[in-house]
């Protein structure tokens, strides 16, 4: 078991959900805040393609999705982490995943430090539209990992 990656792709699982449900119950997102829940879902299911080894050439990092295939990408993909997550051992972890970049480089790198940046990028994203969503007078909700914590216990 990978006590802690399961730990940040449980938050990511439940901070996705969260923001997921808020923008849904506010009507329609602004484009901004669309076009950057677009790419925090498509990045994230280029990367688990790059961990199952499958061709990501036809991915586009900035898509134009709706709301709806925002939330189709994002289950989708956090079951396909899961999936990963699940059947990975500590020398896969530790082991490295070649791929190539959106611009078509030849890439290696450790499969954990690819979770644990897709876990973070996630975050990242989240606090810009958490930021977006203040600007246009909106009150995102809280999606840092210390309020999975206390919602969620330390054990679950």
């Amino acid at each position: 078991m990978h006590t802690h990656l399961d730990r940040l792709y449980d938050h990511l699982g439940w901070a996705d959900r969260l923001l997921l449900e808020a923008l849904e119950n506010a009507g329609a997102p602004s484009e901004p805040v669309l076009r950057l829940l677009a790419h925090l879902f498509s990045a994230e299911r280029i990367w688990l393609k790059r961990l199952r080894n499958e061709d990501t050439s036809t991915e586009v990092v900035w898509p134009a999705f709706s709301l709806a295939q925002c939330r189709s990408v994002a289950e989708a993909s956090l079951a396909g982490f899961r999936e990963v997550l699940g059947t990975a051992t500590a020398e896969r972890l530790a082991g490295s995943i070649s791929y190539r970049t959106t611009k078509g480089q030849p890439m290696e790198t450790v499969m954990e430090d690819i979770l644990i940046h897709v876990a973070l990028h996630g975050a990242y994203h989240r606090g810009q539209i958490a930021a977006l969503l203040r600007r246009e007078g909106q009150e995102p909700p809280t999606t840092d990992y210390i309020a999975f914590a206390r919602a969620k216990g330390s054990g679950s």
